[in-house]
């Protein structure tokens, strides 16, 4: 069940030579993005602490199947999200704190 899954899915290694360019060993996933994309991406990583689960977050259903729609699903499964069936290119997130 995906219930279990991580939020973030695991952190996707860059493996960055000096020269910013994508070493071989890099996560399949990776291949076709900018290196520099990449760098930025996992500097906003924030890879420390106890794993946040889906099942953590009680209620706001609707709002967990959006993200996973918009954001999980196409990184998981970027074959799918091609042409007219790509991702949208944002999402807002609105409401009060903590919610």
């Amino acid at each position: 069940s995906d219930e279990n899954e991580s939020l973030g899915g695991g952190r996707l290694n860059s493996n960055h030579r000096q020269d910013d360019a994508i070493d071989e060993s890099v996560d399949e996933r990776l291949r076709g993005i900018e290196p520099k994309m990449i760098e930025l991406i996992n500097n906003e990583i924030m890879d420390h602490g106890t794993p946040v689960l889906w099942s953590d977050i009680a209620g706001l259903e609707f709002a967990k199947k959006t993200i996973k729609e918009i954001v999980v699903w196409p990184m998981l499964r970027p074959d799918i999200f091609t042409g007219l069936r790509g991702p949208p290119k944002g999402l807002l997130l609105f409401g009060p704190p903590g919610t």
